[in-house]
This record gives structure tokens, C-alpha cells and sequence, in this order.
């Protein structure tokens, strides 16, 4: 029998062995381990008047997921992931609850654990009160007292005919009016307020003389609590 022809294949199965041995390790490997990691998470909810984690929900969404559930009042929660993706998270009030939204994002960038930690806070109570006399001549304000928190506040302001201009000199965004506030005439963006005491001095023109049919309106609104907006009106 000849050995010439059955060395040969012997060599060329080694070989093939050796090229099937290398895509699989260096190539095929690697792409498995890669698409199996996974990282864990854990998730909690803090009211942060009492320092107390709480039952609440939750939203998580990613590139391949949309998951929700509920924190819970004894630990945290813990879920895996994948590897490698950017995930937000979100809170989502139940059984009657006021607390302010918020988001928080984070990429699993490396294996490790993460920890995502949703502090919550409830609505404050907010007072409008006026400083001054609005009759064209002494300085005139308004007052906003907070009491505790208020996220994301928008006030609103409206007038009456003699008025040429009115200005709130503060800190703020113009934004477009929000749903119900259509008649004011202009609408800002604040910053969150937080058991504070703001003096907004009131810059306005008039034409000719004012009477009892002109007037100051100011709403200040927050647009996830509808219940908790507050307004007031100047008059002569």
C-alpha cells in the first residue's frame, strides 16, 4: 500500500483540524462569550422625607428591553442584563402616590454590579402673595414662598387693557404656554424650588391711566400635579 497518499490526508486533516480550531477560538469564541455577559442590577426607591426605601414602579427600557415592576420596601430588587448597552430607568407612582418623575441612565459599559438608586421626592406647598401697591407709581412684587419642594415650575402671567408691558425680572426660559394656559400671554420656565422665599420684582408700562377693570394675573403651575397650582391676581 502506498503511505504517500495517506500521509497526505493525514496532513491535510491535521491542517483543516487546525484551521476549524483557530476561527472557533479566536473568532467564534469570542463572540459567544461576548453576547452571554451579562451584568447584574440592582434597583431601590428612597422617599427622601423619610430616608425610607418604598414600594413604588418602575420602567426600564434599552436597546432590546422594556421591562417594568416594583421596587420594594424590604431591599433592593436585582435583575441581569446585557453586556454593553445603554439602559433608562424611570419611576411610575402607584396605589395613589405623588412623587415627581425622574430619569436616570447609565451604559454597561463593564462587567460589574450596578447600583440605581431612584430618590424620590413628594410636592411642596407653594404661597403667592403680593409686595407692594400696584397703582403706577410705588415698586411692586410678587412673592413666592415654597414650602418643601416643587420640580420643573412654569409661571404664567396675564393683564388687563391699560397695560403696555409687564416684565417678571427673574431667572428664567420663555417656553410655549402649556395646555389650559392659552389665554395668558406669556409663559417661563423656573428653576426647582426648594423651601425658599423668592421676591420677582414686576417691571410694567401703562397707557394713560389705570383703572378698576385693569389687574395682574400669575399662575404658577406644575405640570405633573395639576391639582397643585396656584395662582393670584394684582389689582388696583
Amino acid at each position: 500500500m502506498r503511505k504517500g497518499p495517506i500521509i497526505f490526508l493525514i496532513i491535510f486533516i491535521l491542517v483543516l483540524a487546525g484551521v476549524v480550531f483557530y476561527l472557533w477560538k479566536f473568532q467564534e469564541k469570542p463572540i459567544q462569550e461576548e453576547a452571554e455577559k451579562f451584568i447584574n442590577l440592582t434597583i431601590s426607591a428612597i422617599d427622601t422625607n423619610t430616608d425610607k426605601q418604598i414600594r413604588t414602579g418602575y420602567l426600564l427600557t434599552g436597546t432590546s428591553i422594556s421591562q417594568s415592576g416594583n421596587t420594594s420596601e424590604k431591599g433592593s430588587i436585582l435583575m441581569n442584563l446585557s453586556y454593553n448597552q445603554t439602559y433608562t430607568i424611570s419611576n411610575i407612582n402607584i396605589n395613589d402616590q405623588k412623587y415627581y418623575s425622574i430619569i436616570k441612565t447609565f451604559a454597561t459599559s463593564q462587567e460589574k454590579i450596578y447600583n440605581v438608586k431612584l430618590e424620590l421626592r413628594k410636592p411642596g406647598e407653594i404661597t403667592l402673595s403680593r409686595i407692594g401697591k400696584f397703582n403706577g407709581v410705588d415698586n411692586l412684587s410678587l412673592n413666592i414662598k415654597v414650602n418643601g419642594y416643587y420640580q420643573n415650575p412654569i409661571i404664567c402671567y396675564k393683564y388687563g387693557m391699560h397695560i403696555v408691558r409687564l416684565e417678571l425680572l427673574l431667572n428664567s426660559t420663555q417656553i410655549e404656554k402649556p395646555e389650559g394656559f392659552s389665554k395668558y400671554f406669556y409663559c417661563y420656565r423656573l428653576e426647582n424650588l426648594e423651601d425658599e422665599e423668592l421676591e420677582m420684582p414686576v417691571d410694567y408700562k401703562y397707557w394713560e391711566v389705570l383703572d378698576d377693570e385693569d389687574y395682574m394675573e400669575f399662575a404658577l403651575i406644575t405640570e405633573e400635579f395639576p391639582e397643585l397650582n396656584n395662582s393670584i391676581t394684582f389689582r388696583i
